[in-house]
C-alpha cells in the first residue's frame, strides 16, 4: 500500500508525469486524453472496486486504492499511445511484476521472473528518469519479492486491511480526548459481552412482556392521578 501504491506509482503518475518538471512532464493535452479515457471506463468498473476512476487533475488527492487500480487495471489501457514507448514498457514491467506477486497461482511458477522484472524496473528508472527518482521506495522493490516468498502474495500482508479496520476504531470514539483508553474500554466491553453465558443474555420475548406490563402500570397510575386531580 505505502511502498508501491502511495510510493512508486504516485511518484510516477503525480510527481513525474502530471505535476513534475520537463522533460518528463506530460503535455496538458496528453493528460486530458488520459483523463478522458479513464472516465470512459467508469461504466465498466464492477461494484467490487471501492472507487471509480477520477480525472487525472485530482491525482494529488487519490487514495491508495485508486493508485492500486491504476497500476493493476486501468493504467495499462489509458497510458498506451499516450506515453513514450520506453516509459510505457517500463510501467508494464512494474505492472506485470506486481500482478504476479499478488496471485498465489502465478507465484507458483513466476516468482523469480517477477524478481527479475523488479530489478530491471529499478535499474531502468535510473536510466529513463535520472537517479533523482530513486527514493527508498524504489530501492525496497529489490527486496519485496523475498517478503512475498516468506508471507505469501501481497494481499496477505498488505496494509489495506489495517486501513479498513481504522473505520471500526473511529466509530468507537466519542471524544478527541483519551483516545487510547476509549478504544481499550470499548473493545474490552465488546469482548466481555461475547463471553456472557446464555443465561445472562436478554430474552427478547420476556423483555417485551415486561415492557408491556410496565406501560400498563404507568397508564393505570396516570388514570388515578387524573381522577384525583378532578
Amino acid at each position: 500500500m505505502h511502498l508501491i501504491c502511495l510510493g512508486v506509482v504516485k511518484k510516477l503518475l503525480v510527481n513525474t508525469w502530471c505535476f513534475g518538471r520537463p522533460p518528463h512532464k506530460l503535455q496538458s493535452s496528453t493528460v486530458e486524453k488520459i483523463s478522458d479515457t479513464l472516465l470512459s471506463l467508469v461504466r465498466y468498473i464492477p461494484h467490487e472496486f471501492v472507487r471509480k476512476p477520477r480525472h487525472i487533475k485530482e491525482a494529488k488527492r487519490f487514495k491508495a486504492t485508486e493508485f492500486r487500480q491504476f497500476l493493476l487495471y486501468t493504467g495499462i489501457i489509458v497510458l498506451k499511445n499516450n506515453l513514450d514507448k520506453n516509459k510505457y514498457e517500463h510501467f508494464l514491467t512494474l505492472h506485470v511484476a506486481i500482478r504476479i506477486l499478488s496471485s498465489d497461482v502465478l507465484m507458483k511458477t513466476m516468482t523469480d521472473y517477477a524478481e527479475e522484472l523488479l530489478k530491471h524496473f529499478v535499474l531502468s528508472s535510473k536510466l529513463i528518469y535520472s537517479p533523482k527518482i530513486l527514493s527508498h521506495n524504489f530501492h525496497n522493490l529489490l527486496h519485496i519479492t523475498d517478503d512475498a516468498r516468506k508471507f505469501g502474495n501481497f494481499n496477505l500482508f498488505s496494509n489495506f486491511s489495517s486501513e479498513n479496520y481504522l473505520q471500526k476504531i473511529k466509530k468507537l470514539l466519542t471524544t478527541h480526548n483519551n483516545v487510547l483508553s476509549q478504544i481499550v474500554h470499548r473493545l474490552s466491553e465488546e469482548n466481555n459481552l461475547h463471553k456472557l453465558p446464555i443465561s445472562h443474555k436478554i430474552n427478547i420475548g420476556s423483555f417485551r412482556t415486561s415492557m408491556n406490563l410496565a406501560h400498563r402500570h404507568i397508564n393505570i397510575n396516570l388514570k388515578m392521578v387524573l381522577k384525583f386531580c378532578e
